[in-house]
């Protein structure tokens, strides 16, 4: 007999184009319904604005001096992120259709999809080992966080990260979050001559470098439906 909470769980597919390709990924999910009001659950996001502003640090920043900053945009993605987070309650999934096998289940030791307080886990997780390593929150915008004494500004929603910092900054960063994460650098956005890229994508929205500074462009798929659903043609993304 389980004495922890029994949770369903479910394959989910999606996917998403790389290089022109359809990839097809599938993820297993625990199925923990909300069937009543808690407060230990959320894990909040951070607003629109403050990739923004890390995209105005990259194009404007000075130092003490009055000398403009060489500064870089880098972009992070978290792979099975949940995972990273141990889960603080006794629950047990079944398998999925097709994989059951009577008086079987599986004990949850990580944070999982599906399980109620997995993003706040994850998130309580992220926020530990950056403060471990001297990145400081902001009082206003909790997954908004900057590094005094390396000049690093960060931007935290859930799995994806996005960092504006300096060349040996970025290096730095770049090291600590590999050591504490599975996580994939999405390459850097800003002057070749410091390594960095014309372009890249955060939050769906497409971040780009030019001598004259940053930009970012709108994801234009929402506009996109319900223009299609009203029978008219195509949206423009809209650029700020």
């Amino acid at each position: 007999m389980f004495k922890g909470k029994r949770v369903k769980s479910k394959w989910v597919e999606d996917y998403k184009v790389v290089g022109g390709s359809r990839i097809v990924r599938s993820s297993l999910v625990a199925m923990e319904f909300a069937c009543d009001t808690r407060c230990d659950t959320f894990a909040g996001t951070p607003p629109l604005i403050a990739v923004r502003l890390g995209l105005a640090l990259a194009a404007s920043l000075v130092g003490p001096s009055g000398q403009k900053k060489k500064m870089m945009i880098g972009l992070y993605d978290v792979s099975v992120a949940f995972y990273h987070a141990t889960i603080d309650q006794d629950i047990y999934v079944l398998p999925p259709k097709g994989e059951e096998e009577d008086g079987w289940a599986w004990q949850l030791q990580k944070a999982m999809h599906g399980a109620r307080r997995a993003s706040l886990l994850f998130q309580n997780y992220v926020m530990g080992i950056l403060a471990s390593i001297g990145v400081v929150r902001l009082k206003v915008a909790c997954q908004v966080l900057w590094h005094k004494e390396r000049v690093i500004y960060l931007v935290v929603h859930a799995d994806d990260f996005m960092a504006t910092a300096e060349p040996e900054g970025m290096e730095w960063m770049d090291h600590q979050l590999s050591e504490a994460f599975e996580i994939k650098a999405e390459g850097r956005v800003g002057p070749p001559q410091l390594g960095g890229r014309a372009s890249g994508a955060f939050l769906r929205r497409a971040i780009g470098w030019t001598s004259a500074g940053s930009s970012w462009t709108g994801d234009p798929a929402p506009a996109q439906s319900i223009i299609e659903a009203g029978g008219g043609g195509r949206a423009a993304p809209q650029r700020g």
